[in-house]
């Protein structure tokens, strides 16, 4: 009977850690989707607002991804500043993701450019293939 407690109250426990922890999941996710919609809504505004919500995405999304996303977003939206500054977060972030170094590349000064280039290049060879005519 006892053991049949303590299995029921071990049981218990791990489920509830399993809770807790998928709440924080998507609490982490929950910020970080208000938050891009802060950088997305602040992309054509005044730099320092869009600044400021560029921190806000840095700091409360994961991974790379999203910073990458968006950048691209703000490079197409001539937002040079911004859009860097999420792109080498992205790159320090997830330093063997070729997408985050092909984005800096994009939106780095030349010579940064350059060196992130070479570096999406080593992460993805065939990426840098010139099938041309």
């Amino acid at each position: 009977m006892r053991w049949t407690v303590l299995a029921s109250a071990v049981v218990a426990v791990a489920a509830l850690a399993v809770a807790l922890a998928l709440f924080a999941v998507e609490q982490d996710r929950d910020r970080c989707t208000e938050a891009s919609s802060a950088a997305f809504n602040a992309s054509r505004g005044p730099i320092p607002a869009l600044e400021r919500a560029a921190d806000r995405v840095i700091a409360d999304c994961s991974g790379s991804e999203p910073l990458t996303r968006i950048s691209v977003g703000l490079l197409v939206l001539d937002r040079a500043g911004p859009a860097l500054k999420l792109a080498r977060a992205a790159a320090r972030r997830e330093p063997g993701n070729y997408a985050a170094w092909a984005v800096l590349a994009a939106a780095a000064p030349p010579q940064e450019a350059r060196a992130a280039g070479v570096r999406a290049n080593s992460l993805n060879p065939l990426a840098a293939r010139d099938d041309g005519p």
